[in-house]
């Protein structure tokens, strides 16, 4: 594995960073999940969860539509229970998904936080 990678180091720092947080704002309760089997419909321009944590906005989000951000999303919510989420905006627009979140109690801020962060650098030659 290392010559592969000789010219490279790696390692895990916590660094500060600008994150788009997903925080309440106000009332969460048409959040609350009526049952039902969980499901999700997800696209650019909108999405559908039913009967699902929270956290699976944020992941997809996160993972897909906002990959090549440099702004990781966070869900500092603290809302625990299974949601029913519908959302018509372009996912990649924060403005626009803030304008559909605002009635749910919820909205995506821009603030810093201490994350983990793969750092790789160039290796130190040897010097013996």
């Amino acid at each position: 594995f290392d010559r592969f990678i000789r010219p490279y180091t790696a390692r895990i720092a916590m660094t500060e960073r600008p994150c788009y947080v997903l925080k309440k704002t106000g009332p969460t309760d048409k959040l609350k999940s009526k049952g039902g089997a969980p499901n999700v419909k997800i696209n650019r321009y909108g999405c559908k969860f039913t009967n699902v944590f929270l956290n699976r906005l944020v992941e997809q989000l996160d993972n897909y539509f906002f990959q090549n951000s440099s702004r990781p999303i966070l869900n500092e919510t603290g809302f625990k229970e299974r949601v029913d989420l519908d959302v018509e905006a372009d996912l990649t627009d924060v403005d626009a998904l803030n304008r559909t979140l605002k009635p749910y109690g919820l909205q995506f801020m821009e603030e810093n936080r201490s994350i983990e962060t793969l750092i790789v650098s160039d290796r130190k030659p040897n010097t013996k």
